[in-house]
């Protein structure tokens, strides 16, 4: 999932999150040379780890952005068994996003 913030101007704020039977968070900040993972095991008790660094500036991110999002797939293509955990995704991604907004969020799942 792609969770959109806007943040008025070109302040968009953009955080990428997977999902299987964890929640996987990407550190996509500036100077981050490649997108770095962050596995949540547990969801019954959803929170955003480093949430500052979990959003970055769409201006400032895109080809990281880009790579991350072409690279997703082939990470998770030899995973298996039941995808349990969307609703903490979509939980994590309301929790980035608070405070962040001056509109309504979006999100972008395939």
């Amino acid at each position: 999932m792609v969770f959109v913030c806007p943040a008025g101007g070109n302040q968009t704020l953009v955080g990428v999150v997977t999902y299987d039977s964890s929640v996987h968070f990407y550190n996509v900040s500036k100077g981050q040379a490649v997108a770095q993972m962050l596995v949540m095991a547990d969801t019954s008790d959803v929170y955003a780890p480093m949430s500052s660094n979990l959003l970055a500036k769409l201006s400032d991110a895109r080809e990281q952005l880009a790579e991350l999002l072409s690279s997703i797939p082939g990470m998770f293509a030899a995973a298996q068994g039941p995808e349990a955990c969307g609703t903490a995704a979509i939980e994590v991604g309301v929790v980035l996003c608070t405070g962040t907004m001056k509109g309504p969020a979006c999100t972008m799942s395939n």
